[in-house]
């Protein structure tokens, strides 16, 4: 995981320090502890500084703008001795020069208007480690040779970029060994693009806010281009999904791929469980492998004893499940409610299950509906105060409308450090809400119907300020 702090100072002159659970280069989102127990949650687009910061979750107006302190800023590179096609031939990008001509996908043959170095070595090597993709593990033949970028770098796969560090799969796409010295380069075109990499479409520089900031000679832009002005969002040339559908989408090629071609390994015990479901035919969760955690994992959905369909858990899990890994599966037959309840989901292999949905045993309910958004994004937290061990079940209420399931299981730092455990949960649902009906919808814990409460600190965001998710 990525971990950055921020400090927020009020007008009132407190200071509220903050931890990063997730970064990503487009939408950063942030959630950590104020001084009195409260959750603090924003998410800004762009990079550094943050720029039109979207405030969630402050429980008052008196909050200034954040100032970011580094923790572990990431590199967004290629590693020293990646090959990059120019229009005379591959070169090795620490071999490029400013004015040298690339072959783009987007913009043809484009001009390096200036190149970007970091080295890491000692102890600041620590973390820096580089992601590598085998020969193959994009595509056919993509890359061509093994290929190392930093974590937070995109590469194009179905049509969408998408992080290095999300494609990890312990199998064909791996995070690197430490080492003593890491060297990183990155291309700067003016405009994002795609390049060849070792044969696989990878993204150029996408500026932002004080990304360049990052680099060793950013000083050097700085002489040359005085005038210059980042965008406060970056500008890319290609969809980079923060998570859902089209996200898994990508995730799954490469999955399949490495599951297509990996050597057979013995299975360990099948951990995981179904976190939520949705009409017409949604059923999401996580799943691992106890032995090899980190590797994708083929499920099939089962209703009565029928198979529906099968998906791949192959989505590292950002929230601290270390080595879990998120499923969604999409099916075309439509199911009631109830039906979507009796689903269970079971490895293809052996047929070892995932958990089952919790009990029937109810207690005193607690919790707190967080946030709802216009985009149907509900976010909160719930546990059975006499079974604190047993995750608690939810379904989203619209009237007399069920619009789906969610299982409040998720990690949150604030409910951690209160000592409730995993008891957060995130619902979306593929609709768009009206003001009323964001005052008006509901959670509910299927056993009893027990509504989980509101209070004037949960925060209703229209469509012009929902928060970007996290994957």
């Amino acid at each position: 995981m990525n971990e950055y702090e921020v400090t927020l100072t009020g007008s009132d002159g407190q200071t509220y320090t903050l931890v990063a659970l997730n970064v990503l280069p487009a939408h950063l989102r942030w959630q950590g502890q104020e001084n009195d127990g409260k959750l603090i949650g924003f998410t800004f687009d762009g990079a550094w500084p943050p720029e039109g910061v979207t405030l969630d979750y402050v429980p008052n107006s008196n909050v200034d703008k954040p100032s970011l302190h580094e923790s572990n800023m990431l590199p967004v590179c290629y590693l020293q001795g990646t090959k990059i096609q120019t229009a005379s031939g591959e070169v090795a990008v620490e071999d490029l020069r400013e004015g040298d001509l690339v072959v783009c996908r987007f913009g043809g043959i484009r001009p390096i208007r200036w190149i970007g170095r970091q080295r890491f070595a000692g102890a600041r090597a620590a973390g820096k480690e580089a992601i590598r993709f085998a020969e193959g593990s994009l595509g056919e033949n993509m890359p061509r040779e093994a290929l190392f970028v930093s974590p937070g770098h995109s590469m194009l796969v179905e049509g969408r970029l998408v992080l290095a560090d999300d494609l990890v799969n312990g199998i064909t796409i791996t995070l690197e060994e430490p080492r003593e010295v890491w060297s990183y380069f990155q291309i700067d075109f003016g405009v994002h693009d795609l390049v060849l990499a070792n044969g696989a479409w990878s993204e150029s520089f996408a500026d932002a806010g004080d990304i360049r900031g990052r680099f060793d000679n950013a000083a050097d832009f700085r002489l040359r281009f005085p005038d210059h002005v980042a965008p406060e969002a970056p500008i890319l040339c290609a969809e980079r999904p923060q998570g859902g559908e089209a996200l898994h989408a990508a995730l799954r090629h490469t999955a399949s791929l490495a599951l297509s071609g990996s050597a057979p390994v013995a299975r360990g015990r099948l951990e995981g469980r179904i976190e939520g479901v949705a009409a017409p035919c949604h059923v999401s969760g996580w799943a691992t492998d106890a032995g090899h955690p980190g590797r994708p994992v083929m499920l099939e959905m089962v209703l009565d004893g029928e198979v529906i369909g099968t998906t791949l858990a192959c989505a590292p899990r950002r929230d601290g499940g270390r080595g879990r890994m998120d499923f969604v599966f999409d099916g075309a037959r439509p199911l009631s409610t109830h039906e979507l309840l009796r689903i269970t989901v079971r490895r293809v292999q052996d047929g070892q299950p995932l958990a089952a949905l919790p009990s029937a045993a109810v207690g005193p309910l607690q919790g707190h509906l967080d946030l709802v958004t216009a985009g149907c994004r509900i976010e909160g937290w719930a546990r059975d105060k006499a079974f604190s061990d047993q995750p608690v079940m939810l379904e989203a209420v619209l009237g007399d409308e069920v619009l789906g399931t969610v299982l409040a299981c998720r990690s949150r730092h604030d409910l951690t450090k209160a000592g409730f455990g995993d008891v957060a949960f995130t619902f979306e649902a593929n609709r768009t809400l009206t003001p009323a009906e964001m005052d008006t919808i509901q959670l509910r814990r299927i056993n009893d119907r027990a509504v989980l409460r509101r209070s004037g600190k949960t925060k209703l965001v229209g469509t012009g300020a929902v928060p970007a998710k996290v994957a």
